[in-house]
Order: C-alpha cells, then sequence, then structure tokens
C-alpha cells in the first residue's frame, strides 16, 4: 500500500480502494500499445507453431502459463 501511496498519490490510491477493495485486480506489466501486444502475440504463435512450448513461452515472455494459452487461443 505504501508504494502505491507513493506512486499515484493518496487521493488516487483512496479512489482504487473504493473501487476495488476486497477484489484481486490484475496490472499489466509495462506499457505496451495495441500494435506492440499485437506483434509480441504473433511471435507468440509463430514460436509454438514451431515446436515452442507454453512452459518455456512463460519464461521466454514473463507472462502467465494463463495468458500465454489466452494468446495461443487467439484471446
Amino acid at each position: 500500500m505504501n508504494e502505491l501511496l507513493e506512486i499515484i498519490g493518496e487521493e488516487a490510491t483512496a479512489s482504487l480502494c473504493a473501487y476495488f477493495g476486497g477484489c484481486q485486480i490484475y496490472i499489466p506489466k509495462g506499457y505496451q500499445t495495441f500494435e506492440d501486444q499485437k506483434k509480441r502475440n504473433e511471435g507468440i504463435r509463430m514460436q509454438h507453431k514451431k515446436g515452442v512450448s507454453s512452459v518455456e513461452l512463460t519464461r521466454i515472455y514473463h507472462l502467465s502459463n494463463r495468458q500465454i494459452q489466452n494468446i495461443l487461443k487467439g484471446n
């Protein structure tokens, strides 16, 4: 909580807590444009077609297995 206060301030932290309090939310790493994500996802699909396992893709791209599976499904 202290890190959040330092980064976004007290008012924004209070708003987040009021809206999402008690929930688990996902905050993606880093900033990526839609085009960046599209290129990354295409790379993941291509590597998988070449035989790279989803477990290895999680290590390469620093994503969860669930996220890799969603990308492979086209989600």
